[in-house]
Protein backbone atom coordinates (compact mmCIF):
# COMPACT_ATOMS: atom_id res chain seq x y z
CA UNK A 1 0.00 0.00 0.00
CA UNK A 2 2.82 2.41 0.88
CA UNK A 3 4.56 1.70 -2.43
CA UNK A 4 1.34 2.37 -4.34
CA UNK A 5 0.86 5.70 -2.60
CA UNK A 6 4.49 6.59 -3.29
CA UNK A 7 3.96 5.93 -7.01
CA UNK A 8 0.80 8.04 -7.02
CA UNK A 9 2.49 10.95 -5.26
CA UNK A 10 5.59 10.72 -7.46
CA UNK A 11 3.49 10.72 -10.62
CA UNK A 12 1.41 13.62 -9.28
CA UNK A 13 4.57 15.65 -8.60
CA UNK A 14 5.87 14.97 -12.12
CA UNK A 15 2.47 15.94 -13.48
CA UNK A 16 2.59 19.20 -11.52
CA UNK A 17 6.04 20.07 -12.85
CA UNK A 18 4.93 19.50 -16.45
CA UNK A 19 1.77 21.49 -15.80
CA UNK A 20 3.84 24.41 -14.50
CA UNK A 21 6.03 24.20 -17.59
CA UNK A 22 2.93 24.18 -19.78
CA UNK A 23 1.65 27.23 -17.92
CA UNK A 24 4.93 29.01 -18.53
CA UNK A 25 4.59 28.30 -22.24
CA UNK A 26 1.05 29.63 -22.37
CA UNK A 27 2.16 32.81 -20.61
CA UNK A 28 4.49 33.68 -23.49
CA UNK A 29 3.37 36.46 -25.88
CA UNK A 30 2.98 34.08 -28.81
CA UNK A 31 0.64 31.89 -26.75
CA UNK A 32 -1.48 34.60 -25.19
CA UNK A 33 -4.42 33.73 -27.45
CA UNK A 34 -4.64 30.33 -25.77
CA UNK A 35 -3.95 31.33 -22.18
CA UNK A 36 -5.01 29.83 -19.90
CA UNK A 37 -5.49 26.36 -21.35
CA UNK A 38 -5.15 24.17 -18.32
CA UNK A 39 -2.38 21.62 -17.84
CA UNK A 40 -3.36 19.44 -20.80
CA UNK A 41 -0.72 20.87 -23.14
CA UNK A 42 2.00 18.50 -21.89
CA UNK A 43 1.06 17.08 -18.49
CA UNK A 44 -1.83 15.01 -19.85
CA UNK A 45 0.67 13.18 -22.04
CA UNK A 46 2.45 11.93 -18.93
CA UNK A 47 -0.73 10.38 -17.52
CA UNK A 48 -1.78 9.05 -20.93
CA UNK A 49 1.59 7.39 -21.50
CA UNK A 50 1.76 6.01 -17.95
CA UNK A 51 -1.69 4.45 -18.35
CA UNK A 52 -0.62 2.79 -21.61
CA UNK A 53 2.39 1.21 -19.90
CA UNK A 54 0.52 -0.14 -16.87
CA UNK A 55 -2.05 -2.95 -16.62
CA UNK A 56 -5.68 -1.97 -16.34
CA UNK A 57 -5.74 -2.94 -12.67
CA UNK A 58 -3.37 -0.01 -11.98
CA UNK A 59 -5.24 2.57 -14.05
CA UNK A 60 -7.01 3.97 -10.95
CA UNK A 61 -3.61 4.79 -9.43
CA UNK A 62 -2.41 6.54 -12.59
CA UNK A 63 -5.65 8.45 -13.10
CA UNK A 64 -5.73 9.34 -9.41
CA UNK A 65 -2.26 10.83 -9.71
CA UNK A 66 -3.39 12.87 -12.71
CA UNK A 67 -6.49 14.08 -10.89
CA UNK A 68 -4.42 15.00 -7.83
CA UNK A 69 -1.85 16.92 -9.87
CA UNK A 70 -4.51 18.69 -11.95
CA UNK A 71 -6.50 19.66 -8.85
CA UNK A 72 -3.57 21.26 -7.04
CA UNK A 73 -2.35 22.97 -10.21
CA UNK A 74 -5.76 24.51 -10.81
CA UNK A 75 -6.31 25.40 -7.16
CA UNK A 76 -2.89 26.73 -6.14
CA UNK A 77 -1.35 27.94 -9.39
CA UNK A 78 -4.24 28.92 -11.68
CA UNK A 79 -6.35 30.17 -8.74
CA UNK A 80 -9.55 28.66 -10.13
CA UNK A 81 -11.13 28.01 -6.77
CA UNK A 82 -12.43 24.72 -5.46
CA UNK A 83 -15.13 24.29 -8.13
CA UNK A 84 -12.81 25.08 -11.03
CA UNK A 85 -10.09 22.80 -9.63
CA UNK A 86 -12.51 19.91 -9.31
CA UNK A 87 -13.73 20.53 -12.86
CA UNK A 88 -10.15 20.52 -14.19
CA UNK A 89 -9.36 17.29 -12.31
CA UNK A 90 -12.51 15.61 -13.65
CA UNK A 91 -11.67 16.79 -17.17
CA UNK A 92 -8.19 15.34 -16.90
CA UNK A 93 -9.37 11.94 -15.69
CA UNK A 94 -12.22 11.56 -18.19
CA UNK A 95 -10.23 12.76 -21.22
CA UNK A 96 -7.23 10.53 -20.50
CA UNK A 97 -9.42 7.54 -19.65
CA UNK A 98 -11.39 7.97 -22.87
CA UNK A 99 -8.26 8.25 -25.02
CA UNK A 100 -6.51 5.29 -23.40
CA UNK A 101 -9.66 3.17 -23.70
CA UNK A 102 -9.95 3.99 -27.42
CA UNK A 103 -6.28 3.11 -27.95
CA UNK A 104 -6.53 -0.15 -26.00
CA UNK A 105 -9.70 -1.18 -27.87
CA UNK A 106 -8.29 -0.57 -31.36
CA UNK A 107 -4.64 -1.49 -30.88
CA UNK A 108 -3.47 -4.98 -31.90
CA UNK A 109 -1.32 -6.97 -29.43
CA UNK A 110 2.31 -5.91 -29.32
CA UNK A 111 3.57 -9.26 -30.61
CA UNK A 112 0.86 -9.62 -33.24
CA UNK A 113 1.93 -11.33 -36.46
CA UNK A 114 -0.78 -9.63 -38.52
CA UNK A 115 0.40 -7.70 -41.60
CA UNK A 116 1.09 -4.04 -40.86
CA UNK A 117 0.47 -4.61 -37.14
CA UNK A 118 2.98 -1.87 -36.33
CA UNK A 119 1.20 0.63 -38.56
CA UNK A 120 -2.16 -0.35 -37.08
CA UNK A 121 -0.73 0.14 -33.59
CA UNK A 122 0.50 3.63 -34.51
CA UNK A 123 -2.89 4.48 -36.00
CA UNK A 124 -4.66 3.30 -32.84
CA UNK A 125 -2.36 5.48 -30.76
CA UNK A 126 -3.09 8.55 -32.90
CA UNK A 127 -6.82 7.79 -32.77
CA UNK A 128 -6.75 7.59 -28.98
CA UNK A 129 -4.77 10.82 -28.74
CA UNK A 130 -7.23 12.60 -31.04
CA UNK A 131 -10.20 11.33 -29.03
CA UNK A 132 -8.62 12.49 -25.78
CA UNK A 133 -7.76 15.90 -27.25
CA UNK A 134 -11.30 16.49 -28.55
CA UNK A 135 -12.96 15.53 -25.27
CA UNK A 136 -10.43 17.54 -23.28
CA UNK A 137 -10.99 20.59 -25.49
CA UNK A 138 -14.77 20.43 -25.15
CA UNK A 139 -14.64 20.03 -21.39
CA UNK A 140 -11.93 22.68 -20.88
CA UNK A 141 -13.86 25.15 -23.03
CA UNK A 142 -16.91 24.43 -20.88
CA UNK A 143 -14.83 24.99 -17.73
CA UNK A 144 -13.64 28.33 -19.12
CA UNK A 145 -17.24 29.38 -19.57
CA UNK A 146 -18.08 28.09 -16.09
CA UNK A 147 -15.41 30.18 -14.35
CA UNK A 148 -16.20 33.25 -16.44
CA UNK A 149 -13.17 33.54 -18.73
CA UNK A 150 -13.71 35.45 -21.95
CA UNK A 151 -13.82 33.86 -25.38
CA UNK A 152 -16.33 32.13 -27.62
CA UNK A 153 -16.83 28.44 -26.96
CA UNK A 154 -16.04 26.89 -30.37
CA UNK A 155 -12.98 28.99 -31.30
CA UNK A 156 -11.51 28.31 -27.87
CA UNK A 157 -12.34 24.59 -28.15
CA UNK A 158 -10.59 24.37 -31.52
CA UNK A 159 -7.49 26.11 -30.17
CA UNK A 160 -7.36 23.88 -27.11
CA UNK A 161 -7.87 20.73 -29.21
CA UNK A 162 -4.96 21.66 -31.49
CA UNK A 163 -2.69 22.42 -28.54
CA UNK A 164 -3.59 19.30 -26.55
CA UNK A 165 -3.36 17.06 -29.63
CA UNK A 166 0.12 18.40 -30.39
CA UNK A 167 1.29 17.98 -26.80
CA UNK A 168 -0.04 14.44 -26.52
CA UNK A 169 1.39 13.50 -29.91
CA UNK A 170 4.84 14.54 -28.68
CA UNK A 171 4.81 13.04 -25.18
CA UNK A 172 2.74 9.84 -25.48
CA UNK A 173 4.69 8.07 -28.29
CA UNK A 174 7.96 8.85 -26.50
CA UNK A 175 6.76 7.29 -23.25
CA UNK A 176 5.22 4.37 -25.12
CA UNK A 177 8.50 3.69 -26.93
CA UNK A 178 10.80 4.15 -23.96
CA UNK A 179 8.55 1.92 -21.87
CA UNK A 180 9.20 -0.94 -24.32
CA UNK A 181 12.96 -0.34 -24.42
CA UNK A 182 15.06 -3.23 -23.10
CA UNK A 183 18.84 -3.56 -22.84
CA UNK A 184 19.97 -6.51 -24.97
CA UNK A 185 23.11 -8.58 -24.54
CA UNK A 186 23.12 -9.41 -28.24
CA UNK A 187 21.14 -8.64 -31.36
CA UNK A 188 20.77 -4.96 -30.53
CA UNK A 189 21.99 -1.86 -32.31
CA UNK A 190 25.30 -2.48 -34.07
CA UNK A 191 28.20 -0.06 -33.87
CA UNK A 192 27.99 0.93 -37.54
CA UNK A 193 24.29 1.75 -37.30
CA UNK A 194 24.88 3.60 -34.05
CA UNK A 195 27.63 5.76 -35.55
CA UNK A 196 25.58 6.42 -38.70
CA UNK A 197 22.56 7.35 -36.59
CA UNK A 198 24.73 9.56 -34.41
CA UNK A 199 25.96 11.42 -37.50
CA UNK A 200 22.37 11.86 -38.72
CA UNK A 201 21.30 13.08 -35.26
CA UNK A 202 24.19 15.56 -35.19
CA UNK A 203 23.21 16.88 -38.62
CA UNK A 204 19.59 17.12 -37.45
CA UNK A 205 20.61 19.11 -34.37
CA UNK A 206 22.85 21.42 -36.38
CA UNK A 207 20.15 22.19 -38.94
CA UNK A 208 17.55 22.75 -36.22
CA UNK A 209 19.87 25.19 -34.45
CA UNK A 210 20.60 27.08 -37.67
CA UNK A 211 17.01 27.26 -38.91
CA UNK A 212 14.95 27.63 -35.74
CA UNK A 213 17.03 29.73 -33.35
CA UNK A 214 16.86 33.55 -33.35
CA UNK A 215 20.39 33.61 -34.79
CA UNK A 216 19.18 31.95 -37.99
CA UNK A 217 16.51 34.60 -38.48
CA UNK A 218 19.04 37.31 -37.67
CA UNK A 219 21.81 36.24 -40.05
CA UNK A 220 19.87 34.49 -42.83
CA UNK A 221 16.89 36.82 -42.89
CA UNK A 222 13.58 35.88 -44.54
CA UNK A 223 15.27 33.13 -46.58
CA UNK A 224 15.34 30.99 -43.42
CA UNK A 225 11.67 30.14 -44.05
CA UNK A 226 12.78 28.21 -47.15
CA UNK A 227 14.62 25.70 -44.95
CA UNK A 228 11.74 24.99 -42.57
CA UNK A 229 11.37 21.31 -43.44
CA UNK A 230 15.04 20.65 -44.21
CA UNK A 231 15.50 18.67 -40.94
CA UNK A 232 12.91 16.04 -41.95
CA UNK A 233 15.20 13.83 -44.13
CA UNK A 234 17.69 13.61 -41.29
CA UNK A 235 14.89 12.78 -38.87
CA UNK A 236 13.89 9.94 -41.19
CA UNK A 237 17.49 8.67 -41.19
CA UNK A 238 17.58 8.69 -37.39
CA UNK A 239 14.31 6.73 -37.25
CA UNK A 240 15.54 4.13 -39.74
CA UNK A 241 18.97 3.75 -38.15
CA UNK A 242 18.20 3.98 -34.45
CA UNK A 243 14.71 2.51 -34.30
CA UNK A 244 12.17 3.18 -31.56
CA UNK A 245 14.09 4.70 -28.64
CA UNK A 246 16.37 6.78 -30.86
CA UNK A 247 13.48 8.08 -32.95
CA UNK A 248 11.61 9.03 -29.76
CA UNK A 249 14.52 11.12 -28.54
CA UNK A 250 14.98 12.71 -31.98
CA UNK A 251 11.28 13.58 -32.10
CA UNK A 252 11.51 15.16 -28.64
CA UNK A 253 14.53 17.16 -29.81
CA UNK A 254 12.70 18.51 -32.86
CA UNK A 255 9.56 19.40 -30.92
CA UNK A 256 11.46 21.02 -28.05
CA UNK A 257 13.69 23.13 -30.30
CA UNK A 258 10.90 24.21 -32.65
CA UNK A 259 8.59 25.20 -29.79
CA UNK A 260 11.12 26.78 -27.45
CA UNK A 261 12.77 28.80 -30.22
CA UNK A 262 9.37 30.18 -31.19
CA UNK A 263 8.77 31.29 -27.61
CA UNK A 264 12.23 32.92 -27.59
CA UNK A 265 11.41 34.91 -30.72
CA UNK A 266 13.16 32.85 -33.39
CA UNK A 267 12.37 30.42 -36.14
CA UNK A 268 11.11 30.50 -39.71
CA UNK A 269 7.47 30.79 -38.65
CA UNK A 270 7.99 34.36 -37.43
CA UNK A 271 9.12 35.66 -40.83
CA UNK A 272 5.57 36.59 -41.78
CA UNK A 273 2.43 36.57 -39.64
CA UNK A 274 -0.83 37.41 -41.35
CA UNK A 275 -2.87 37.10 -38.15
CA UNK A 276 -2.15 36.71 -34.42
CA UNK A 277 -0.84 33.30 -33.34
CA UNK A 278 -0.22 32.20 -36.94
CA UNK A 279 3.33 31.23 -35.97
CA UNK A 280 1.97 29.12 -33.14
CA UNK A 281 -0.33 27.21 -35.48
CA UNK A 282 2.52 26.71 -37.93
CA UNK A 283 4.89 25.31 -35.30
CA UNK A 284 2.12 23.01 -34.09
CA UNK A 285 1.68 21.83 -37.67
CA UNK A 286 5.43 21.24 -37.95
CA UNK A 287 5.48 19.18 -34.76
CA UNK A 288 2.42 17.17 -35.85
CA UNK A 289 3.99 16.43 -39.25
CA UNK A 290 7.21 15.27 -37.60
CA UNK A 291 5.38 13.10 -35.07
CA UNK A 292 3.08 11.48 -37.64
CA UNK A 293 6.00 10.83 -39.97
CA UNK A 294 8.00 9.18 -37.17
CA UNK A 295 5.01 7.06 -36.13
CA UNK A 296 4.33 5.99 -39.72
CA UNK A 297 7.93 4.99 -40.42
CA UNK A 298 8.19 3.17 -37.13
CA UNK A 299 4.90 1.41 -37.77
CA UNK A 300 6.02 0.22 -41.20
CA UNK A 301 9.46 -0.89 -40.00
CA UNK A 302 8.11 -2.58 -36.87
CA UNK A 303 6.68 -5.47 -38.87
CA UNK A 304 9.98 -6.08 -40.65
CA UNK A 305 11.86 -5.88 -37.33
CA UNK A 306 9.58 -8.42 -35.67
CA UNK A 307 9.79 -10.76 -38.66
CA UNK A 308 13.60 -10.53 -38.61
CA UNK A 309 13.71 -11.21 -34.87
CA UNK A 310 11.41 -14.22 -35.21
CA UNK A 311 13.53 -15.57 -38.08
CA UNK A 312 16.73 -15.12 -36.06
CA UNK A 313 15.14 -16.78 -33.03
CA UNK A 314 14.01 -19.80 -35.01
CA UNK A 315 17.36 -20.01 -36.78
CA UNK A 316 19.14 -20.10 -33.42
CA UNK A 317 16.78 -22.78 -32.11
CA UNK A 318 17.19 -24.81 -35.28
CA UNK A 319 20.98 -24.63 -35.18
CA UNK A 320 21.02 -25.64 -31.52
CA UNK A 321 18.77 -28.62 -32.23
CA UNK A 322 20.94 -29.74 -35.14
CA UNK A 323 24.09 -29.33 -33.08
CA UNK A 324 22.65 -31.31 -30.16
CA UNK A 325 21.59 -34.14 -32.50
CA UNK A 326 24.87 -34.04 -34.49
CA UNK A 327 22.93 -33.55 -37.71
CA UNK A 328 24.05 -31.57 -40.76
CA UNK A 329 21.58 -30.27 -43.32
CA UNK A 330 21.70 -29.00 -46.88
CA UNK A 331 18.97 -27.97 -49.32
CA UNK A 332 19.25 -28.32 -53.10
CA UNK A 333 17.03 -27.09 -55.91
CA UNK A 334 15.15 -30.08 -57.32
CA UNK A 335 15.47 -28.91 -60.95
CA UNK A 336 18.92 -27.35 -61.20
CA UNK A 337 20.57 -29.18 -58.30
CA UNK A 338 22.01 -25.89 -57.03
CA UNK A 339 22.71 -25.73 -53.31
CA UNK A 340 20.39 -23.27 -51.57
CA UNK A 341 21.99 -23.37 -48.12
CA UNK A 342 23.94 -25.64 -45.80
CA UNK A 343 24.29 -25.78 -42.04
CA UNK A 344 26.39 -27.69 -39.50
CA UNK A 345 28.45 -29.58 -42.12
CA UNK A 346 31.68 -28.84 -40.28
CA UNK A 347 30.20 -30.18 -37.02
CA UNK A 348 29.47 -33.59 -38.59
CA UNK A 349 32.21 -33.86 -41.22
CA UNK A 350 34.97 -32.04 -39.35
CA UNK A 351 37.26 -29.23 -40.42
CA UNK A 352 37.73 -30.72 -43.90
CA UNK A 353 34.05 -30.31 -44.76
CA UNK A 354 33.53 -28.73 -48.18
CA UNK A 355 30.40 -26.64 -48.73
CA UNK A 356 28.85 -28.07 -51.93
CA UNK A 357 27.52 -25.59 -54.50
CA UNK A 358 25.73 -28.33 -56.48
CA UNK A 359 24.34 -31.76 -55.74
CA UNK A 360 26.93 -33.16 -58.15
CA UNK A 361 29.71 -31.81 -55.92
CA UNK A 362 28.20 -33.69 -53.03
CA UNK A 363 28.00 -36.95 -54.95
CA UNK A 364 31.60 -36.58 -56.13
CA UNK A 365 32.79 -36.46 -52.51
CA UNK A 366 31.38 -39.95 -51.86
CA UNK A 367 33.24 -43.18 -52.50
CA UNK A 368 33.09 -44.31 -56.13
CA UNK A 369 31.10 -47.41 -55.21
CA UNK A 370 28.36 -45.25 -53.59
CA UNK A 371 28.02 -42.55 -56.24
CA UNK A 372 25.70 -44.41 -58.62
CA UNK A 373 23.32 -45.38 -55.83
CA UNK A 374 23.28 -41.80 -54.49
CA UNK A 375 22.56 -40.29 -57.91
CA UNK A 376 19.69 -42.70 -58.52
CA UNK A 377 18.18 -41.92 -55.11
CA UNK A 378 18.46 -38.18 -55.83
CA UNK A 379 16.70 -38.51 -59.20
CA UNK A 380 13.87 -40.56 -57.71
CA UNK A 381 13.23 -38.13 -54.85
CA UNK A 382 13.70 -34.93 -56.92
CA UNK A 383 11.27 -36.17 -59.58
CA UNK A 384 8.67 -37.11 -56.99
CA UNK A 385 8.81 -40.83 -57.71
CA UNK A 386 9.80 -41.64 -54.12
CA UNK A 387 8.59 -39.91 -50.93
CA UNK A 388 12.08 -40.01 -49.48
CA UNK A 389 15.24 -42.02 -49.17
CA UNK A 390 17.57 -43.12 -46.38
CA UNK A 391 20.85 -44.91 -47.06
CA UNK A 392 24.44 -45.15 -45.79
CA UNK A 393 27.40 -43.65 -47.60
CA UNK A 394 31.11 -43.17 -47.18
CA UNK A 395 32.54 -39.69 -47.65
CA UNK A 396 36.12 -39.33 -48.81
CA UNK A 397 38.60 -37.05 -47.02
CA UNK A 398 41.94 -35.69 -48.18
CA UNK A 399 43.77 -36.32 -44.92
CA UNK A 400 41.57 -38.88 -43.19
CA UNK A 401 39.90 -42.21 -43.94
CA UNK A 402 36.41 -42.27 -45.42
CA UNK A 403 33.72 -41.17 -42.97
CA UNK A 404 30.71 -43.41 -42.49
CA UNK A 405 27.48 -41.36 -42.65
CA UNK A 406 23.77 -41.86 -43.03
CA UNK A 407 21.99 -39.72 -45.64
CA UNK A 408 18.27 -38.97 -45.67
CA UNK A 409 16.57 -37.20 -48.59
CA UNK A 410 13.33 -35.32 -47.87
CA UNK A 411 11.38 -33.64 -50.71
CA UNK A 412 9.80 -30.19 -50.22
CA UNK A 413 6.70 -29.78 -52.37
CA UNK A 414 5.21 -26.51 -53.61
CA UNK A 415 1.56 -25.45 -53.80
CA UNK A 416 1.06 -27.40 -57.04
CA UNK A 417 2.37 -30.62 -55.50
CA UNK A 418 5.62 -30.72 -57.48
CA UNK A 419 8.97 -31.09 -55.71
CA UNK A 420 10.66 -27.69 -55.45
CA UNK A 421 13.70 -28.64 -53.41
CA UNK A 422 15.25 -31.60 -51.63
CA UNK A 423 16.65 -31.49 -48.11
CA UNK A 424 19.65 -33.69 -47.34
CA UNK A 425 20.06 -34.71 -43.69
CA UNK A 426 23.41 -36.16 -42.65
CA UNK A 427 24.26 -37.84 -39.39
CA UNK A 428 26.98 -40.10 -38.17
CA UNK A 429 25.84 -43.59 -37.20
CA UNK A 430 27.99 -43.28 -34.08
CA UNK A 431 25.84 -40.37 -32.84
CA UNK A 432 22.83 -42.68 -32.45
CA UNK A 433 24.60 -45.00 -30.04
Amino acid sequence: MAAAWARVLGLAVCYGLLALFSSWLTDQPSMVALSPLGPGWLASGLIFGAALLTPRSQWPQVLGAGALGAFFWAWLWADLGLTGALAIAATEVLAVLFGVAVTAATRPPRESSRPYAGLMSAGALVLGIAASAVLSALMLAAVRSLVGWSGDFWPVARQIAAAVFTGLLVIVPILDTLGQFRVQRSGGLGMRRFVAGLAAAAALLLIMLVVFTPLGLKYLGPIVATFTYLPLPFLVLVVLLWGGAGSALAMLLCAALASSCLYLGGGPFLVTENFPSEALLEVQGFVVVCALMVLTIRGLSEGYRRARERAQTWQLRYERALDAASVAIAEFDAVTGRALWCAQLDRVLGAEAVQPSHIGDWHNQAEATDQGRLRQAWQDVASGMRPGSRQPLRLRGRHRPAARLEQQLVPVRGPDGSVESVIVLLRSPDSEE
